[in-house]
């Protein structure tokens, strides 16, 4: 059976991977497009009159905008090569830093009332995003090696809650309730 190409597959940026990695998945990639054009095209419609008032220039948040959007582009491009057992590898460091950084962050100067951001060289990020991954790599590396039983179903799932109570915790003390509720559902799900 042949399968239907995408957009993905015209423009030529997925490859084949190898049987051990995958391939790479054509409808989320063209969703992933398909969501960045119209947050691009929602962001233009959405800034274009302040950017002219403010900055004299119409596009200026748009250029800011898509240069972060092409970054995250080239960043997915990376990270989607890099075969997952790379991953489950360093997924305790990930979860080592992602823990760290959000302690060192509430020592951080606030920043609109809330000690969320680190500014390195003048860009700013949240150490937030890094729990994201590394929940999603401790779960999934957990989960793996689960054997569940229908008798122990609370004590195996117990450890995951107490992973969760922890990141909320520090979320909460920056505080970021927006981070903490999307991490616990992602962990949830």
């Amino acid at each position: 059976m042949k399968e239907k190409s995408g957009l993905s597959e015209k423009i030529g940026f997925l490859k084949k991977t190898s049987s051990a990695q995958g391939k790479a998945d054509t409808w989320l990639f063209n969703l992933t497009l398909l969501l960045l054009t119209f947050g691009l095209v929602m962001c233009f419609s959405a800034s274009s009159p302040s950017a002219q008032t403010y900055m004299g220039d119409s596009y200026y948040y748009l250029r800011k905008q898509l240069l972060w959007a092409v970054l995250g582009l080239v960043a997915m491009f990376i990270t989607m090569n890099i075969p997952y057992t790379l991953w489950k590898k360093y997924t305790h460091y990930v979860v080592i830093v992602s823990v760290l950084l959000l302690v060192v962050v509430l020592f951080m100067p606030p920043v609109n009332g809330a000690k969320r951001w680190f500014v390195v060289a003048g860009i700013s990020f949240q150490p937030s995003e890094i729990v994201k991954l590394a929940v999603i790599l401790l779960f999934a590396k957990r989960l793996e090696k689960q054997k569940w039983e229908k008798a122990r179903y609370l004590q195996d799932f117990l450890p995951y809650l107490v992973i969760l109570g922890v990141y909320a915790l520090l979320l909460m003390l920056e505080p970021h309730f927006s981070c903490t509720m999307l991490i616990c559902a992602v962990g949830y799900i």
